[in-house]
This record gives C-alpha cells, sequence and structure tokens, in this order.
C-alpha cells in the first residue's frame, strides 16, 4: 500500500491510498462474497459463489466499487492516526479508481488560529464628562412629571389640554366624541389647531378640514374645559419632593453622578467591542470550507426560527424578497465567515488566558441567584443541565470581558495628567 498526502491550502489535505496486486486481489474477493451474501445466485448457496460467477451476474465495476468501499471503512481510522492528523470532521472520499486501484480521501483539519502579540494591542476609554447642560435637561424632564394640569378661564393656545364634545362626519358616517381630551401641539394638523385656538369653556365652533386626496370632513367642537401646564420651580423643596435630597444642591449631585456612571458604562461598552474587534482583526484564521458552511446552515436555521416566531417561513420570505435559496446562502457567507473567525479568535483568546468555570464556580452562581430570585418572590428555575451550561457560558463571557479590559483597554487621561508626566 502507497500512501501519498497533499495539504490543500484551506486547511484540507489529500490523502491517496494506492494499493498493490495483492491487497487489490483480496479486496475484489472479500467484496464478492459480500455481495453474494445479500443476493440470491442460482445454484450457490449465499456467499459461496464463485468470484467470476458474481462478476458476470452483477459487473466487475460492481464488485471494484464495493472493494473500494469497504477499504475506505478499514483503512481511513489508521490513516488518520499513522498520519498525525487532527481532523475536524469526517473525511470525504474524493475518487476511488479501479487502475490504479486506489482511493483518495479529503480531510478537513482543525483550524489554525494565530492571535499574534495581542497584548500589546490598546485601545483608549473614551473619557466621561458630564455637563450643566446634561444636568438642566434632567432636572426639566423631572419638572415634567410633577407637572399639573390647571383649569383656565381663556381661550385655548399651543400647549394646553382641550376637553370639548367632537362630532367628525365624512360623507355618510359620522363620529361623536363626548368629553374628548386632547393636546393643542405639533403633532396635529395645523388647520385643526387654527380653529380650536382662541376657543374656551362655553364656546363652540363649525368647520371643514380637506383630507390628503381632497375629501372634506366636517368638525363640530364645543369646548367645555380649557387647562394649562403649571410647572413647579425647581428649588430645595422640590429637590425634597424626590426623595432623601436636604436641597437642590443634592439632587443635582445625585444627578451628576448617575449621569457619569452611565457614562462610564457605555464607555466601557465601547472601550470592550473596540477591544473585540482589534483583537479579531489581528488574528490570522485559517478552516477548512466544511467549518464555513456549517456556519451557514447554523445562520439558516437562526434566520428561519426567528421568522418562523412572526407566522412567516423562511421560504415564504424570500418569495417576498424575490430570492432564491441559493441567493440568499451566498450572501449569508460573507457574514457567516466573519462570525466564524471570530469565534474561533476568542476560543483560541479564552485558551491563551486560561480562562474556565469551574462547577463550583456555576453552583455558588446559581445560589445566589435563587437568592436574587426568592427575595422578589419570583418563581426560581430547576438547575437543569441546560440551566447550569447556560450559566457556565454567562459566567465565561464575564471573564472574557473582565479579562479583555484587563489587559487591552487604557483609561483616557486627563489633559494635565499626560501633559505632566515627568513632572515633580
Amino acid at each position: 500500500m502507497k500512501v501519498t498526502t497533499e495539504e490543500l491550502g484551506s486547511r484540507e489535505v489529500l490523502i491517496k491510498v494506492e494499493f498493490d496486486e495483492d491487497e487489490k486481489a483480496q479486496a475484489l474477493k472479500e467484496a464478492a462474497q459480500a455481495i453474494s451474501e445479500e443476493i440470491t445466485i442460482p445454484g450457490f448457496r449465499r456467499g459461496k459463489a464463485p468470484y467470476d460467477v458474481v462478476r458476470r451476474l452483477v459487473g466487475e465495476r460492481t464488485i471494484y466499487n464495493v472493494a473500494l468501499e469497504n477499504l475506505s471503512y478499514k483503512i481511513y481510522p489508521k490513516l488518520i492516526s499513522d498520519l498525525n492528523l487532527d481532523p475536524v470532521g469526517p473525511g470525504q472520499i474524493q475518487e476511488i479508481s479501479a487502475e490504479p486501484f486506489s482511493i483518495t480521501f479529503k480531510v478537513p483539519l482543525k483550524p489554525i488560529v494565530e492571535l499574534g502579540d495581542y497584548r500589546s494591542l490598546k485601545v483608549k476609554k473614551k473619557k466621561v464628562e458630564v455637563s450643566e447642560e446634561e444636568i438642566n435637561e434632567v432636572l426639566k424632564n423631572l419638572q415634567e412629571e410633577r407637572a399639573t394640569w390647571v383649569t383656565v378661564e381663556r381661550g385655548a393656545s399651543m400647549g394646553d389640554l382641550v376637553v370639548a364634545d367632537l362630532t367628525i362626519q365624512q360623507g355618510s358616517q359620522t363620529n361623536r366624541n363626548e368629553n374628548f381630551v386632547f393636546r393643542l401641539g405639533p403633532e396635529l394638523k395645523p388647520e385643526f389647531v387654527q380653529n380650536v385656538e382662541g376657543l374656551g369653556a362655553g364656546q363652540e365652533k363649525s368647520f371643514s378640514l380637506l383630507g390628503e386626496e381632497g375629501e372634506e370632513t366636517l368638525c363640530h367642537l364645543k369646548v367645555h374645559e380649557v387647562k394649562e401646564k403649571q410647572l413647579p420651580p425647581i428649588d430645595d423643596e422640590f429637590a425634597r419632593s424626590w426623595g432623601n435630597f436636604n436641597s437642590l444642591d443634592e439632587l443635582k449631585e445625585q444627578i451628576r453622578k448617575d449621569l457619569k456612571e452611565q457614562k462610564e458604562r457605555l464607555a466601557e461598552d465601547e472601550a470592550f467591542y473596540d477591544a473585540l474587534d482589534a483583537l479579531f482583526s489581528n488574528a490570522k484564521v485559517e478552516f477548512p470550507p466544511l467549518l464555513l458552511e456549517q456556519e451557514v446552515e447554523s445562520i439558516i436555521r437562526e434566520q428561519d426560527k426567528a421568522l418562523r416566531r412572526t407566522g412567516l417561513s423562511l421560504e415564504q420570505y424570500l418569495k417576498a424578497e424575490g430570492k432564491t435559496f441559493e441567493q440568499y446562502r451566498e450572501e449569508i457567507k460573507q457574514t457567516a465567515e466573519k462570525r466564524l473567525k471570530s469565534r474561533l479568535a476568542l476560543i483560541k483568546f479564552i485558551q491563551e488566558e486560561k480562562l474556565e468555570v469551574p462547577e463550583s464556580e456555576v453552583e455558588e452562581f446559581i445560589k445566589a441567584y435563587d437568592s436574587w430570585l426568592t427575595e422578589r418572590k419570583i418563581k426560581r428555575r430547576i438547575p437543569t443541565p441546560e440551566l447550569k451550561e447556560e450559566m457556565a457560558l454567562a459566567l465565561l463571557k464575564a471573564k472574557v470581558r473582565e479579562r479583555i479590559l484587563q489587559i487591552m483597554v487604557e483609561e483616557a487621561q486627563d489633559d494635565g495628567e499626560s501633559n505632566n508626566s515627568d513632572g515633580d
């Protein structure tokens, strides 16, 4: 038996095995015997017909194919072991040949991932500042929440609430709305606002409006009440109404703190994803086409599942979009390749950094989670293997984030720090 290999450029290897005459003869003999055990040959018991009889009955090509197929099952595991290969999936028979009597396998190999000197990659976290304008904007929103509506004895103006009986007639259809409440604002048609402005309690008016296609709508409005929004003054008393604050300054300081924490989280998120992008861009990843096909299939299944939740199948979606399934597959290949490269690079990072989640850590996390649910009187989840796996993955993701922030993200320096690094 002669074995030759040829490395392909996409983490695949071709293995060609040529058998000598003795191996060929033995394989053909065993194949003919196997065939004779499966079919009825007049004059012979199953498995006992001579080679020439079987050949005349089924043809030599069939015997050759069966012989080579049987040999493939026998020799493939030994080939992988002897050649010290690390396949990522099952090999495929690329070619079988009667002359020379040979089999060629294509074997997908595990990906190669090189992260490079990723610890030297650095991204800056944005400096976080809170302006007085932002604090005042929050105060304004809080003031709006404490607003009251007070009845006024005057005609309605923009921003007022109006309580009225409104009758609308379009053609033969009439709709009557008693004590209808609406706010005079920019969201209403300007023509409607113009007819309502100036009307006070007890007054009524009939007018018409034109629709987008020129159709006429007749309106009759009888005003019962006009209300004006009153905002409380933003002072110490206003601050005390929002909690344990003794003064407006204390409330503003709490708003500043909350806004800064919110901005810090956003800046950290942005820096983390920037660091991930840098890690992935720096990585060199080689993988066999088999993995890309599996990733494409995974995306297709996810898309189909998401569509079915809306009552639509992937087939119906593609038909509505005017796309064939083949076109859709081609479209998502780029996304699949990017996702696959990113995942392989992240797996390599986890291995390099020796990040892991022991079972004891998962158990401790589940206990803490159960306590949290119990305190809030929420039904706890039974710790199934699926739940444990979900928790382990969540903990691992948290560790990845923490490590990337630790080694790849630098805090933004104040101008004074960066300009005075060699100062006294």
